[in-house]
């Protein structure tokens, strides 16, 4: 037996018709247009990371088994200072052996807040995270993360 509108059931009379219209249900334009833009941006920022770490995948593949051999000149003197916030030590107020005989003050030539970032955040993800993973390849990914954010702040 079919139903009509013509049976007592509620969902069939006029007053519930006009209770509940159809478009109620759907999000202001508003709403829609924000979760249109952050989708968008997301979708942005996941591309662009992604191919940067493949581009760094593949021209870094045969370095990532040894430290030493992945970052050169001002990459290496970050990285150098990055381990030893990772491994807990503090920057040398004087580092000779940045350059030597005359030494370097770090603390007054050098910008360090980047070093200090990552390596607190490494220490913070090598003892939340069960996998392991070097510092170098850290880096790395740190990097290709951070600087897409600049692609968001662009659009």
């Amino acid at each position: 037996m079919a139903l009509t509108r013509e049976d007592e059931s509620p969902r069939w009379t006029a007053e519930a018709e006009e209770s509940e219209p159809v478009h109620s249900r759907r999000l202001p334009p508003r709403v829609r247009t924000w979760i249109l833009v952050v989708i968008y941006l997301v979708l942005l920022f996941s591309s662009v990371s992604y191919l940067k770490i493949r581009a760094c995948q593949t021209s870094f593949a045969r370095f990532e088994a040894k430290e030493t051999g992945m970052f050169w000149s001002e990459a290496a003197v970050q990285y150098r200072y990055a381990k030893m916030i990772a491994d807990g030590k503090r920057i040398p107020e004087y580092d000779q052996d940045l350059q030597y005989p005359e030494g370097v003050r770090p603390h007054e030539t050098l910008t360090l807040p980047m070093e200090h970032v990552t390596g607190w955040s490494f220490r913070i993800y090598d003892r939340s995270s069960p996998q392991s993973v070097t510092l170098s390849v850290y880096v790395v990914l740190w990097a290709c993360l951070f600087s897409s954010l600049s692609v968001v702040a662009d659009s």
